[in-house]
């Protein structure tokens, strides 16, 4: 992609890319540390109060108990409450960065619903109005990335 950024409306939408990726591997890197971390039968919350189970996990797939029924998610089907909820076992939710982190993760999910979309938006807004993204990163969320 680096040979095709010729313009620099085109360079600057690479290195908004770049940075979107970087964000969002280090969510993914504290999803992983969480899942291979845990044991089975330890709980963690989703969302705001749901609470789950953690059964059996990998770097692929995650097995999960939640409402009383074992769930099988490979991860990139990972609903963004389950994700949110591993990966703030491993990150410091008090670090405005996180925020950023988890717009990136959700915006790249394949997964991300509309609301979920919504949530991605809002925490990419305050993760610029804490100062540790530039604003420009909004653009993530109109641009047109194809060549």
């Amino acid at each position: 992609a680096e040979d095709l950024a010729v313009t620099p409306s085109q360079v600057e939408q690479l290195n908004r890319l770049k940075r979107l990726a970087g964000l969002a591997e280090d969510f993914y890197n504290a999803m992983l540390a969480a899942i291979n971390g845990l044991g089975a039968g330890e709980v963690f919350t989703a969302g705001t109060s749901t609470p789950v189970s953690f059964v059996e996990g990998s770097s692929e797939l995650l097995v999960v108990r939640v409402f009383g029924r074992n769930q099988r998610y490979r991860l990139t089907e990972l609903p963004l409450g389950i994700a949110f909820g591993l990966a703030q076992l491993k990150m410091d939710v008090g670090e405005p960065v996180v925020a950023a982190r988890q717009a990136a993760f959700a915006l790249l999910h394949p997964k991300t619903s509309s609301v979920g979309m919504e949530r991605a938006r809002k925490l990419m807004q305050e993760a610029i109005a804490a100062g540790v993204v530039p604003e420009d990163m909004m653009q993530v969320f109109e641009e047109d990335y194809s060549l």
